[in-house]
């Protein structure tokens, strides 16, 4: 999701996150790869994609402008992204159903959110995060939080949940590392 950002962008967007795994009942809720991932914390924070994702916005020193979503998505992004335009475009009922503002309207709701995003360009500020991060990972069984530690940066810390720590890039990528490598476990395990 973060391929390509570097110093030279003024700003990124988050468009169409879904809440965390972790968190509050959310539609379609997920970190990454819900086959192995149970719950992310950045400095002992419960995190989802867009605050794993925050890890790059930091190094590279990128605001994050605009965040949109579900009303849980929006909620979880107020606590990393002060400054940025959240956009809810439907309230969550669970995790398989959710109350969704007609399409035309979603639409508008996320452009105006987005033009009134690059208008604040210069004044918003990168996400702060903890250095040296510290990502814990509760994955789903003691199999795959195994076979995490052959990625770089991690180590096992309880029998389900690894420890990436290190400077914002690199934490971020160990995490993706750990699930490239646990991606056919968790495939296996789930029966997918």
């Amino acid at each position: 999701m973060m391929e390509g950002l570097d110093e030279t962008f003024d700003a990124c967007f988050f468009v169409s996150y879904h809440g965390s795994i972790g968190g509050r009942a959310s539609i379609l809720s997920h970190t990454y790869n819900p086959n192995a991932v149970g719950e992310v914390r950045l400095g002992g924070d419960a995190v989802g994609e867009s605050g794993i994702n925050a890890l790059v916005a930091a190094a590279f020193e990128v605001p994050v402008a605009l965040v949109t979503g579900d009303d849980v998505t929006v909620e979880e992004a107020k606590a990393r992204f002060a400054d940025a335009e959240l956009v809810a475009v439907k309230a969550s009922l669970g995790r398989g159903s959710a109350r969704s503002v007609h399409p035309e309207q979603a639409r508008e709701l996320i452009r105006s959110g987005a033009e009134l995003a690059v208008r604040r360009v210069g004044e918003l500020r990168p996400p702060e995060v903890p250095r040296p991060v510290a990502l814990d990972v509760d994955l789903l069984t003691a199999d795959l939080a195994e076979i995490a530690t052959l990625v770089r940066g991690v180590t096992r810390i309880a029998t389900r949940t690894i420890r990436i720590e290190g400077e914002p890039l690199d934490a971020y990528r160990s995490f993706v590392g750990m699930l490239v490598v646990t991606r056919q476990l968790a495939s296996e395990i789930s029966g997918r």
